[in-house]
C-alpha cells in the first residue's frame, strides 16, 4: 500500500542496492489483487505481533500461492496443516530470510504446493463452507438455549 513505512522501505531498498530486485507496488485494487497474488511464487507474512484471522493469508492461499508466515496469532492454525515449513521458527528477520531461501531453493516443491494451498482454501474457507458451518453452529446454540428454557 501507501503506508507510513513506504519512505523507510524505499530507503532500505536503495541502501542495499535492491532496486533491480524489489519493487513497491503501492495501492493495488481489490479487482487486481488476485492477479498480483497469483503471479507470485511465495507470499510472506512477516507478522511480529497479534495477527487475527489472517485474511491476507486466505486470499493468497485461494490464489494458489503458498504463504510463509511467522508463528504469531492465527497464522500457525492456518498454515501448519498444509506444510510445517510454511511457518518460520520465530518472527525474526533471520528466520524469515531462512524460510524464504529454503522455499526458493526448492522451486519444484514450491510450485507443487500451489494446488494443495488452493484446495485447502477452497475446502476450509470458501464462503459457502464457512456459511454452512456458521449456520450449524447457530442452530446448535439455539437448540441448546431452547433445551435449557
Amino acid at each position: 500500500g501507501r503506508g507510513y513505512l513506504q519512505p523507510t522501505l524505499e530507503a532500505l531498498i536503495a541502501q542495499h542496492h535492491l532496486e533491480d530486485h524489489v519493487r513497491l507496488l503501492g495501492f493495488v485494487s481489490e479487482e487486481q489483487l488476485p492477479l498480483y497474488l497469483a503471479s507470485s511464487d511465495l507470499f510472506v507474512l512477516p507478522t511480529e505481533t497479534l495477527e487475527g484471522f489472517g485474511l491476507a493469508t486466505i486470499e493468497s492461499l485461494a490464489s494458489g500461492v503458498p504463504v510463509l508466515g511467522t508463528p504469531i496469532g492465527a497464522t500457525p492454525e492456518l498454515l501448519a496443516r498444509i506444510h510445517p515449513a510454511l511457518l518460520t521458527r520465530d518472527a525474526s528477520s533471520l528466520a524469515l530470510a531462512e524460510g524464504i531461501n529454503d522455499w526458493l531453493s526448492r522451486p519444484e516443491e514450491l510450485f507443487a504446493l500451489r494446488a494443495t494451498v488452493r484446495h485447502t482454501a477452497k475446502t476450509l474457507y470458501d464462503s459457502a463452507v464457512v456459511g454452512e458451518r456458521l449456520e450449524k453452529l447457530f442452530a446448535g446454540v439455539i437448540q441448546q438455549h431452547q433445551a435449557q428454557n
